[in-house]
């Protein structure tokens, strides 16, 4: 199962959803992927501090998610053009795009959130 994520970490519960459906499809043993894109590469920028929003950083979740058996993709081009390093991410191995489609090629499943 391939589990796109292009929204924010913060503002809508899209991210924290999509993280979710993750774990659990993961922990019925499913061959689960995440892939971060466009403004979901914020997700494993370091640093994050929403405690004004109440809510507690994704970045510390999606920092331990390949422990949960989750395999995590981030998009290349997506951290170029919000100029985040990608030495600089919390997880997640950083693909190109052609990496990117042959992994949704080779999905059975994909979702978004």
């Amino acid at each position: 199962m391939m589990v796109l994520i292009p929204s924010a970490p913060y503002g809508t519960a899209a991210m924290v959803e999509g993280y979710r459906y993750a774990i659990g499809m993961a922990s019925l043993e499913v061959d689960t992927t995440v892939v971060l894109l466009d403004d979901g590469v914020w997700a494993v920028y370091p640093g994050q501090n929403p405690k004004a929003l109440q809510m507690k950083s994704l970045g510390e979740a999606f920092a331990s998610i390949e422990d949960m058996g989750v395999k995590l993709l981030v998009s290349r081009e997506s951290l170029e053009e919000r100029g985040i390093p990608e030495d600089k991410i919390l997880a997640g191995r950083v693909v190109d795009r052609a990496g990117l489609g042959e992994a949704l090629a080779g999905a059975e499943g994909i979702i978004q959130f």
